[in-house]
């Protein structure tokens, strides 16, 4: 039984995952070409690999230790995990910039 316990403890230490759970950030963004200041809603799945920035569904493309890249068509976007800076660009059209700060956002007001 003491074997066995351990067997137990020792792949739960050496298999444990974390269950990445949806994120909700709050994002202020500007936009570099026209100066417009956009408050966006961003909810981060790192378990289904996806992005949403209010109607736009990103594919999480390459998750690394500081920044997560996603894409959209032409669009790719760039979250750095650490200090929640917040990079949009589209290949197609190169003024079109949107660069911004992310934080965590909850959900419960009371």
């Amino acid at each position: 039984m003491k074997k066995l316990l351990e067997i137990v403890v020792l792949s739960l230490l050496c298999c444990s995952t974390a269950l990445a759970s949806e994120v909700i950030l709050r994002c202020k963004v500007v936009s570099d070409y026209s100066g417009a200041n956009i408050r966006a809603a961003v909810e981060v799945n790192l378990k289904k690999k996806t992005i949403h920035i209010d109607d736009n569904l990103f594919q999480i493309t390459t998750i690394w230790e500081r920044t997560i890249v996603a894409k959209r068509k032409t669009k790719t976007l760039k979250l750095d995990r650490y200090d929640g800076y917040f990079d949009l660009s589209d290949s197609s059209d190169d003024d079109e910039l949107y660069v911004g700060y992310c934080k965590k956002y909850n959900i419960k007001i009371f």
